[in-house]
C-alpha cells in the first residue's frame, strides 16, 4: 500500500512510482499536472494561481528534482513560469538549478521574458545565482543591456508622444489626436501637402 502524501503534487508523484513509471518521467507528468492547472479544489477548496504555484513550488517532487529532469520540456517550462511571475518566492531555487542545470535555467529565462522585468525579485535570484555561475552571470550582464536600451527606447517613446511645441512655434497646429511623434515623421516624409499641421 502507498503512502499517501499532503502534497497534491507529491501524491501524484508517489503515484507514478507506485505504477513503475521512472522517476524523470514522473517528474515531467507531475509538472504537466502543474502546468495544465491541477489540482483545480483541495477538498472543496478552489485553489487560486498563487495556492497552485506555493504547492507545486514547495512540493518534495521540486526539492528533490534530479538535475537531469530541470532539461525536459515540462519542467523547462513550469520554471520559466515561476520565473514569470512575483507572487511566490521558492528559497534557493533558481541556484540550485543554476548549479545542476545551468542551461536549463538560460532556456527557462528566455522563455519567462525576465528581461521586460528588471526589478522583478527573480530578478535578484538570478544574480544571486550568477555569483556562483559564470554562465548565469553572463545572463544577467545581457538581461542588463537589454533592461536598459528598452528603458532609453520607452523614454525616447515618452518624449516623442509630447505636444510638438517646435511646429507650434512656426505658426503649425496639429490636428487633434495627433502627436508629436506622428507630425513630425509625417512632415519629414516629404509631405508637401500639410495634412497633419495646418497654417
Amino acid at each position: 500500500m502507498l503512502r499517501r502524501a499532503t502534497n497534491y503534487y507529491d501524491d501524484l508523484f508517489v503515484r507514478l512510482i507506485g505504477d513503475g513509471i521512472p522517476q524523470w518521467i514522473a517528474v515531467e507528468r507531475v509538472a504537466t499536472a502543474y502546468l495544465d492547472g491541477k489540482p483545480l479544489r483541495v477538498g472543496k477548496k478552489k485553489l487560486s494561481k498563487k495556492e497552485r504555484d506555493s504547492l507545486f513550488w514547495a512540493s518534495d517532487v521540486v526539492k528533490s528534482c534530479p538535475p537531469e529532469a530541470w532539461g525536459g520540456e515540462a519542467m523547462s517550462l513550469a520554471l520559466a513560469r515561476y520565473l514569470g511571475q512575483e507572487a511566490v518566492a521558492a528559497d534557493g531555487l533558481v541556484t540550485r538549478v543554476a548549479r545542476e542545470a545551468p542551461e536549463a535555467l538560460i532556456r527557462a529565462v528566455r522563455r519567462a521574458g525576465l528581461v521586460l522585468s528588471p526589478h522583478s525579485p527573480r530578478r535578484v535570484e538570478l544574480d544571486e545565482a550568477g555569483s556562483e555561475i559564470e554562465a548565469v552571470a553572463e545572463l544577467c550582464r545581457v538581461l542588463d543591456v537589454f533592461a536598459g536600451a528598452h528603458g532609453e527606447r520607452v523614454a525616447a517613446l515618452v518624449i516623442m508622444e509630447r505636444p510638438a511645441p517646435d511646429l507650434q512655434d512656426r505658426g503649425l497646429r496639429c490636428e487633434s489626436g495627433k502627436t508629436a511623434a506622428q507630425s513630425r515623421i509625417q512632415m519629414g516624409a516629404g509631405h508637401e501637402k500639410r495634412t497633419i499641421c495646418g497654417a
